[in-house]
């Protein structure tokens, strides 16, 4: 098991709604700022770079699911330990309680499933979860795996020790889904914000004919409209990097 869930690896389908968003948003650009199909051949970095971001959206969407789904994980965990059953039993039961919550096998389920088919078969419960801790860059998991296996070590009350520290993980994973829903409007008026110097042109070209003709076909125009797209992408990555939630 080697995957590493911040390296977000593509799907055929995937790679081919990306490909037709880029080439979308290429000719956009190429058409409103510059009115030259022809625009759209070195706008071509224009869809390599909507590639690179559109990767980065998926992989963050993928963990804030699977943080989502570890604070499930960790809940029932807890339940099962409380009943009296072993560090090791008591995983299994979370696994399946989580198995019964989601409708379909997630990354973090198939995840949970590996390491206890591994357990089952003689691994160590400790290893297997600090190989997926590490690969999952899952801060709450990891350590959740490094006080597990420095509790397992040590010979304290594992039992306890692991209940308290799924506790002060799920208050730290409140906190940060309450930050995150806090800035979610903010968020959508930023991308709604994006939007808008597409429109302005789009309501000049069809209302004001003839007002940005100047602006195309020319040396001193296509400077002009080059300038201001370099302006407003820095503008967009900017205030994109404001309002990025790390996960």
């Amino acid at each position: 098991m080697t995957k590493d869930y911040r390296i977000y690896e593509f799907e055929q389908r995937e790679k081919v709604k990306t490909f037709l968003e880029g080439m979308l948003l290429n000719f956009m650009i190429s058409y409103l700022f510059y009115d030259s199909l022809w625009a759209m051949i070195p706008g071509i970095a224009v869809v390599f770079l909507y590639f690179r971001e559109k990767k980065r959206f998926l992989m963050q969407k993928r963990m804030r699911r699977m943080r989502v789904e570890l604070k499930i994980f960790f809940q029932a965990f807890i339940t099962a330990l409380q009943t009296g059953r072993s560090i090791e039993n008591a995983f299994a039961q979370a696994m399946k309680d989580l198995t019964e919550y989601l409708e379909k096998d997630t990354e973090l389920l198939l995840e949970l499933k590996r390491i206890c088919v591994g357990v089952s078969v003689g691994e160590s419960l400790e290893t297997l979860l600090l190989d997926f801790a590490e690969r999952s860059h899952l801060e709450e998991l990891e350590y959740f795996a490094e006080v597990f296996s420095i509790a397992k070590r040590s010979g304290g009350n594992l039992i306890s020790i692991m209940k308290n520290t799924i506790r002060m993980l799920q208050e730290r994973m409140n906190v940060e889904e309450e930050i995150y829903t806090a800035i979610s409007e903010t968020r959508v008026e930023f991308y709604l914000m994006c939007v808008i110097p597409f429109g302005i042109i789009v309501y000049l070209r069809m209302g004001i004919v003839g007002l940005l003709k100047s602006l195309y076909g020319n040396v001193a125009g296509i400077v002009v409209m080059t300038l201001c797209l370099g302006i407003y992408g820095g503008c967009y990555f900017y205030g994109k990097k404001i309002l990025e939630f790390e996960t």
